[in-house]
């Protein structure tokens, strides 16, 4: 009996503890979050709902429901028209006109492309002394190539042309005429026969004057040679 009865008294001595621990909690002023945690029968806490996203905010100039139109692209800047291509014969047309007289023509087409020279051999090249007749069609003395300088004196307007046909073989099939502006028009100074370089420089020599180094190959009976040298201005064979 005696056994029972402790029993009895300490569930009843906690029963007494919890009361007045609750009834305390209210009188001092313990938080309502911890009182209700103690309390058997309190609901657990539940989370804050969060604020709900907000729509972006409207411009100032923008009532509501009116739409938002982008601002629009500027217009597309209108590329110049591309220039003509220049013409590359419209230079050598004048040289062409001094070195062939009345026998210039000029082809707009064929397989080498546009091309100037004269119709007939002029008469200081070995066809044009054999008196041999131009192709008709064709250029008999085409024009290949022409450089500007001062080659014989300082100040002077000169231009070296380089011409193919009209000669035979030993002579590299062409030669060279230099020609000299008067201030009105180019005017045949000389020719040199077999002079006929694939390529040429203008390099400055002093006191206003100019000379062009040549080089060139001259292939005969399955050789070939090839060439480099300055220009003789003074006419000097080869």
């Amino acid at each position: 009996m005696k056994k029972r009865r402790r029993g009895w008294v300490g569930w009843l001595l906690l029963v007494l503890v919890a009361f007045v621990a609750g009834w305390l909690g209210r009188d001092v002023g313990i938080p309502d979050k911890v009182r209700d945690w103690w309390s058997p029968t309190a609901e657990p806490p539940r989370p804050t709902p969060s604020e709900p996203d907000q729509p972006p905010p409207v411009p100032a100039d923008v009532g509501p429901g009116t739409p938002i139109v982008p601002e629009p692209a500027p217009p597309p800047v209108a590329e110049a028209p591309a220039a003509p291509p220049a013409d590359p014969l419209q230079e050598l047309e004048p040289l062409g006109r001094a070195v062939c007289g009345r026998a210039f023509k000029r082809l707009s087409s064929g397989p080498a492309g546009p091309r100037l020279g004269c119709g007939k051999c002029p008469g200081y090249t070995s066809d044009g002394q054999d008196g041999l007749p131009g192709a008709g069609s064709d250029l008999e003395f085409a024009l290949e190539a022409a450089f500007r300088g001062s080659f014989t004196a300082s100040g002077r307007n000169e231009a070296l042309t380089i011409w193919y046909g009209c000669e035979p073989h030993a002579f590299d099939w062409g030669g060279a005429v230099l020609l000299r502006h008067d201030g009105q028009s180019w005017k045949f100074v000389r020719y040199d026969q077999g002079f006929r370089p694939e390529g040429c420089k203008v390099r400055p020599k002093g006191s206003g004057q100019d000379e062009l180094v040549c080089s060139g190959t001259f292939t005969q009976h399955g050789e070939s040679t090839r060439w480099s040298e300055v220009w003789p201005a003074n006419g000097r064979k080869r």
